[in-house]
């Protein structure tokens, strides 16, 4: 008999705890032992066939003459890892049985996901608006990120990712309405606030939440809503918010024009500390050039323009699906490696114009050489080759 439930969350960080005993997907680099894990965990309630889980664990790989004997050693390694919470519930909890793995029912059991899953389903079956205010709050609560996020782009549980999501993004969308029917505003800005945060790209929660702040006195936080919803946009999507967004935005502040000051408004603009380059769109990456090449006419200050390239060693452009996981590996060391002052629009996926300022043209090009080298050391069996050409800007007088 097992006096101890076993607690998993799978929403966001995976975690396991047993009798006050914890263990995270941080506590193990692993990766295959985590994908056996929540495979396991999420088909518990059929038996799998080993097979499945060869096909689910080596299918990207060439197949091994020896998978039945790496499988065994990944198993072993599971169960080692689960001694970390109890050494009976590591023997028990899981069993391979006559090329079968089944989970153990007796072991008594609380799962985030069929418990946010639950409650959903209560509140959206209810007729009662307060009973399903109450559900869908719990729910939201249990819901901490996206389904196994740091491992499900790894195997075939990506569609219930995002089935999960998108229940998600539907209650937190109806539990906003719900509060703003009650005149809750502070409580609907905090579901609005997480909404921003775990699906950044849905305009509903920003809208929403800068109807909210209307009325919590929040007018000055309303202007830095709109702009860094407007700035990640530009960087991320390279494109602008909607017009719907953009008439909430003037109508929230204008509503609240008699209370803005003008400390507010330095306290909106004050630029904080921020992260590496700015990346940017088109049209705003047009104004920064034309305002630093005005710039430098007055002050015989020096600016460079760099194109970087992407392209495999025979010089031809890459298919689109390297290209996907170049880019981001590549903008995150421009992010690093770049001073904060310059600026990179991404042209195409194949090219990126930077805007290098505040140094010589032998220090522009050392800057983007370093680079590159990190690039080849960090990557050595990316298809990427990288170049780049560099020009002086040219003054506007």
């Amino acid at each position: 008999m097992h006096f101890y439930t076993l607690k998993i969350k799978m929403f966001g960080d995976f975690s396991l705890e047993y009798n006050n005993k914890k263990v995270s997907d941080y506590d193990n680099r692993s990766k295959k032992v985590w994908i056996l894990l929540a495979y396991l965990v999420y088909y518990r309630h059929k038996a799998i066939p080993k097979e499945e889980i060869i096909n689910l664990l080596w299918h990207n790989e060439k197949k091994f003459s020896d998978t039945n004997n790496l499988l065994k050693a990944v198993f072993h390694r599971l169960r080692k890892f689960l001694e970390n919470l109890d050494l009976t519930l590591s023997k028990e909890l899981i069993s391979l049985n006559k090329g079968y793995f089944k989970w153990n029912h007796d072991i008594p059991l609380e799962l985030d996901i069929e418990e946010f899953e639950n409650l959903c389903n209560s509140g959206l079956n209810t007729q009662n608006s307060s009973a399903r205010l109450s559900f869908f709050l719990k729910a939201i609560e249990i819901y901490n990120g996206r389904f196994l996020s740091k491992i499900n782009a790894d195997f075939k549980l990506l569609s219930v990712s995002s089935f999960f999501h998108n229940l998600y993004v539907r209650i937190s969308q109806q539990t906003i309405l719900l509060l703003e029917h009650e005149k809750k505003y502070y409580d609907a800005c905090v579901i609005c606030k997480k909404g921003c945060e775990l699906d950044p790209y849905n305009e509903f929660f920003y809208q929403h939440l800068m109807k909210n702040m209307v009325y919590t006195d929040s007018a000055s936080d309303i202007t830095s809503v709109y702009y860094n919803m407007e700035r990640l946009f530009e960087t991320s999507l390279g494109t602008k918010p909607s017009l719907e967004s953009i008439n909430i935005f003037h109508l929230a502040t204008n509503k609240n024009d008699n209370k803005i000051n003008s400390k507010d408004i330095f306290s909106a603009i004050e630029i904080k500390d921020i992260d590496g380059c700015f990346f940017c769109n088109y049209d705003t990456f047009q104004a920064i050039h034309r305002f630093i090449a005005c710039s430098i006419s007055r002050s015989n200050a020096l600016a460079y323009i760099a194109v970087l390239s992407i392209k495999d060693i025979y010089g031809n452009y890459l298919s689109y699906h390297s290209l996907c996981s170049c880019n981001e590996q590549i903008e995150s060391l421009l992010k690093t490696h770049l001073r904060k002052s310059d600026t990179v629009f991404r042209y195409n996926k194949s090219q990126y114009i930077l805007l290098l300022l505040h140094g010589t043209q032998y220090n522009c090009s050392k800057a983007l050489d370093r680079i590159i080298y990190l690039y080849k050391r960090s990557y050595p069996r990316s298809p990427a080759v990288l170049s780049y050409s560099l020009n002086e800007v040219n003054p506007i007088i």
